[in-house]
Formats: C-alpha cells, structure tokens, sequence
C-alpha cells in the first residue's frame, strides 16, 4: 500500500471509530496518519472532533488550528473551533468564530444551526434562538434544527417551546427526542465534500421533498373550496351547466395537480411510500387534495349537490391538516 492509501485508512478507521465513540482508538488511527501525513486536514479536524469528544477543548482547539492553517476554508475545522473556543469559555472568541462560519454561506441551513449551538454554548440568548428558528425555516423537514432548538430553549427555560421541538425533532426521525451526543449535534459525516449532514453541498438549498409536497398542499387546498363556489355562481342555478362547469373544474385541476407531481425531485409513490405514516397530516392533505378532482368529475356525472359539499369539505380537512402539521 502506498503512503496516501495508507493515511486514507487511517482516517477512515477513525471515522468509523468515532462514530461507535471508541474515541482512544480513533486518536491512534488519526496519530499514525499524520505520522505519514503531517499536513493532513481530514486527519487534523477529525483529530479535533476526538479531542472535543474526549473532553479536552484546549487540545481540539490546537487541532482545529492546525487544519485551519493549511485550509482556512475548512468547514469542519471551522465549526469545531467555534464549539471548542465555546467549551473553553472564550464567550467573545466562539461567538466570532461562529460569525465566520455563519458569513460563508447564509443560505446554508446546518450553519445557521451550528452557529445557534455554539451560540448557546457561549452566551445563550435571542440571538441563538433567531438562528435556530431560522435554521428550521430553512430546513423544516430536517429533525437536527428542530433538537437543536429544543436544547436552546431548554437552557432558556422556555419548557413548552423545548417540548414542541423535541416532539418535531421525533416525528422528523431523532429516535433520541432530539437528546443528542454532540457529536450527532456535530453531524460527523466525514467527507470533505459534504455539508456534513450527510449530503452534498450542492444540494444544500434544495427544498426537502416533503417541504415541496407542503406546499403543494397549502396550495392545493384552495381549489376544492373555490372550484364548488365558482360553479354555483357562474351556472345560475343550471344543472347542465353545473355539470359542464364542473368537469372543466376537475380536468383544469387535475391537471394542475398533475403538473405539480411532475415538477417534485422524485417519483410520487416513492415518496408516499416513504412518509410510510411518519407524517400523517401530511398524508392526509395530500389525499384529500388528489380526491377533489375526482369528486367533482363525478358530480359532473350524477349531478348530486352532495358531491359539491364533500369536495369543500375535502379543501376545508386538508388546510386543518396541514395547520395541523405544522403545530
């Protein structure tokens, strides 16, 4: 094995290392890699991440220097900087250090979220509360902001904001109710070219799929309320027309509705099958605005006012979901 092979097996031992917490194991595999490799940024900012893990900020911070020297644009060394400047009690040092990983891309939902912790860590306040509402925001279908919001307004005293969270952190997938390690709060997914949440930067800014479907649905809901009322009036009265209206109704939307599936990242019934109950307002609103459609294609047929009213009903249930959803 070459030397670079060598020093990527190293890291990558110590990567896995870290993730089971053996963290003395994973000192040894990151002290033989910068052996061969003295300028290694992966194996300094992993280091840094063992050093902070283990308790002892002071070296991390040496660590998260070192990479930082050699790469100042580092992410990962960036970030652990900030926490281990916060662990060390260098309130105005971290808050900067914060600042500088916040000011590379404000776009970025998980910088808003370590700049909330690290925030909190130092001098908690409004100011890490904002940024992790705002995480949220940017990412609302992501259970880290939402834990991490939970561990702010906890520390804040603000019990019934912690609890929400940590029910929306569950609900989004933390087994945990959002009472992470700091290295889950960390997000140690370990490649250079990753946001360090497990995927790639460039997608950062993508909207989740189901924060897509959302808003399908906030939007969605409105038709099967107006398209009842845009018949009554625009038909006088005239069952013909009535029906003749409500087809053109149920074909415009279905249509619409259809567009809207198609324009989503993926596949509907693979993400329906997804969800797999884990957002049931959200399923819920999603079936009530695919039936409206439906529903009024068959009013067009049987002419019966009782197919009008269940459509409305169908718009009135998924806006209370969807409200729902977001409670």
């Amino acid at each position: 094995m070459n030397p670079p092979e060598e020093v990527e097996g190293y890291i990558s031992r110590a990567e896995l290392l870290i993730e089971l917490t053996r963290y003395d194991e994973a000192r040894e595999e990151l002290a033989a890699a910068l052996l061969h490799h003295p300028h290694n940024v992966d194996a300094l900012s992993l280091l840094a991440i063992v050093e902070l893990e283990a308790g002892q900020p002071e070296d991390s911070l040496t660590a998260a220097d070192a990479a930082l020297a050699l790469d100042p644009a580092d992410d990962r060394a960036l970030r652990i900087r900030g926490y281990a400047l916060a662990a060390l009690g260098r309130v105005d040092e971290a808050v900067t250090a914060a600042e500088k990983l916040l000011d590379v891309d404000r776009l970025a939902w998980w910088r808003h979220m370590h700049y909330a912790l690290i925030r909190s860590k130092a001098r908690n306040g409004q100011e890490a509360l904002d940024a992790a509402w705002q995480a949220i925001r940017l990412a609302p279908d992501r259970p880290e902001p939402h834990a991490a919001l939970a561990a702010i307004a906890a520390k804040l005293g603000l019990d019934d904001l912690a609890e929400r969270a940590r029910r929306a952190a569950k609900r989004l997938g933390s087994d945990e109710e959002g009472n992470w390690r700091i290295s889950e709060q960390l997000h140690l997914n370990f490649g250079r070219s990753e946001s360090k949440v497990g995927e790639p930067l460039v997608h950062e800014h993508e909207p989740a799929v189901t924060d897509r479907l959302a808003t399908l649905v906030r939007y969605g809901a409105a038709f099967p309320i107006a398209a009842p009322l845009m018949i009554a009036l625009l038909s006088g009265g005239a069952a013909a027309t009535a029906r003749i209206l409500a087809a053109v109704f149920a074909i415009v939307g279905g249509l619409g509705l259809g567009l809207a599936v198609r324009r989503l990242p993926q596949p509907i019934m693979p993400i329906l099958k997804g969800l797999d109950g884990s957002d049931r307002w959200l399923e819920v609103a999603l079936a009530c605005v695919g039936a409206a459609p439906v529903v009024l294609l068959c009013y067009a047929v049987i002419a019966s006012p009782f197919l009008l009213a269940l459509t409305m009903l169908l718009g009135f249930v998924a806006l209370y979901a969807f409200v729902m959803r977001g409670r």
